[in-house]
């Protein structure tokens, strides 16, 4: 399964990571976050059940958190 091209790729080990890909869905633009993995003996990563799908609103909600924690948080000392 290949599923949308990611905007995003966040390596978890040698055979997991987290993809941000934008999809449509009943006609609305969604953007998902979603762990992928590569299955023993599998050449291919596939999707897991975890993760999340946020509506288009919801992105710019979440992403004003992130960025304000990244702004005090970014450099991972405080």
């Amino acid at each position: 399964m290949t599923g949308p091209e990611p905007l995003l790729r966040l390596p978890r080990g040698r055979k997991a990571e987290v993809r941000v890909t934008a999809d449509q869905w009943k006609g609305r633009v969604r953007c998902a976050l979603r762990v992928w993995w590569t299955t023993p003996g599998a050449t291919a990563m596939t999707p897991t059940k975890r993760g999340l799908t946020l509506e288009a609103d919801e992105v710019r909600a979440v992403a004003d958190v992130l960025r304000r924690f990244a702004d005090e948080h970014g450099d991972g000392k405080r």
